[in-house]
């Protein structure tokens, strides 16, 4: 974000506290302020916003989806100084929320890819599988699901099935995956020589 950007959601972030101190618990109130918290990366009070919105008015779809997101890039951001027994109870937290918002919202793929991005957080790369063909059964264009997939392939140990989905993602114009299949194709004849 540019510094505009950022001073823009800081700004709101104080509008929008001066008015929940009229309103605590108004559910516009508190998931806007909770994306504007997201994007200053603030993430720790997002969390703390969609609680307060879940407590007093229930799993909430966007609600789950929005404090999965950023507990997610939380973990992502203090991967290098969190324990691993706390990065791995962030991730199932996240993984929890998002799999609470896709019974509320069955057919939407972005949910599966996300639950497909946890669980490769989790190492859980047959899951993740699973979660990212669900994605493509209901969007067969999702280049980031072929991407995901992907990888859960080859961390898992079927490279050949990756290279194939990168392969697709690459087609689908995520072009990033062309380094990977560079990558993994020269580890796989490293290999099998």
């Amino acid at each position: 974000m540019t510094g505009k950007q950022t001073e823009a959601h800081q700004y709101s972030i104080s509008v929008l506290t001066e008015m929940l101190e009229k309103n605590p618990l108004d559910k516009d109130l508190l998931l806007h302020r909770a994306l504007d918290y997201y994007h200053v990366r603030d993430f720790e009070n997002g969390v703390n916003d969609m609680d307060a919105l879940i407590l007093k008015y229930g799993a909430e779809p966007l609600a789950l989806i929005l404090r999965a997101q950023c507990r997610f890039a939380q973990l992502e951001v203090s991967r290098t100084t969190a324990s691993a027994s706390d990065l791995r109870l962030g991730y199932l937290m996240a993984l929890q929320d998002y799999n609470k918002a896709s019974d509320l919202i069955p057919d939407a793929p972005f949910l599966y890819y996300n639950i497909g991005c946890v669980q490769v957080q989790l190492a859980d790369y047959v899951a993740a599988q699973k979660s990212f063909t669900h994605a493509l059964e209901l969007d067969a264009r999702f280049p980031s699901a072929y991407y995901g997939r992907g990888v859960a392939y080859i961390l898992g140990g079927k490279i050949d099935n990756g290279l194939n989905d990168l392969s697709q993602a690459g087609e689908l114009g995520l072009y990033t995956a062309y380094n990977l299949i560079k990558k993994y194709s020269k580890e796989k004849k490293r290999t099998t020589k």
